[in-house]
């Protein structure tokens, strides 16, 4: 890094966010773990699809985290806004429905794991981008 480019680094002004990147990323696997029950519960209302909803739901949960994580970075360093949040949530629905159609081994579940991926990450990248009101 230049010294030119040091100095416009550090004087560049940082967004501050409402909450803490760690409970960000606590907000968004709790976010997957509730989506994955709840979609569970809504197909088969017993204890055990909700253990299996929670298990399913984790996997969007993490990645979400990951995602928020990553756009707030970009944010510091200059990204638009709009295009930080739809680089977490297309790669977050991506990856979410390759890993569902992976470990289920249906394609047929690629789908509602696009889905539960990408409403996910959109839920969790909009309350872990939230600005600070300072």
């Amino acid at each position: 890094m230049t010294a030119v480019q040091h100095r416009d680094h550090a004087h560049r002004a940082h967004p501050g966010f409402a909450l803490a990147v760690g409970w960000a990323a606590a907000v968004a696997v709790v976010v997957g773990v509730a989506s994955g029950a709840l979609i569970a519960l809504a197909a088969i209302p017993d204890l055990e699809a909700l253990a299996v909803g929670s298990g399913y739901g984790l996997i969007p949960g993490v990645l979400a985290a990951v995602g928020v994580v990553v756009a707030r970075r970009e944010l510091t360093h200059g990204v638009p806004h709009w295009r930080a949040v739809s680089i977490a949530v297309l790669s977050v629905a991506c990856a979410t429905g390759l890993l569902f159609a992976l470990t289920q081994m249906a394609i047929e579940l690629a789908p509602v794991g696009v889905l539960l991926g990408a409403w996910t990450s959109l839920v969790a990248t909009s309350i872990g981008l939230l600005r600070s009101r300072r």
